[in-house]
């Protein structure tokens, strides 16, 4: 019995988003829109609060949107 393979234009491997012209565009595209949502979150909640500290929203940040950002593309340098 023979199985047909499908000709796709990208698909997920090991995390990471494989294309047919190998750049890593749409996979930065997709980490940065990961890491955007808490970090939008954080801004309504906590930026804007004057009631927080400093030291506790760097926390908050390095908590949340690095943490996403280094689990959805580990390859990539942070700073």
């Amino acid at each position: 019995m023979e199985k047909m393979l499908l000709d796709v234009d990208s698909f997920v491997y090991l995390g990471s988003t494989v294309n047919e012209t190998g750049g890593a565009g749409y996979d930065i595209k997709s980490s940065v829109g990961k890491a955007r949502s808490p970090f939008n979150k954080l801004t309504i909640k906590v930026w804007k609060s004057s009631q927080c500290i400093v030291r506790n929203k760097t926390r908050l940040f390095n908590s949340n949107v690095l943490t996403v950002r280094a689990k959805t593309a580990p390859s990539l340098q942070l700073f």
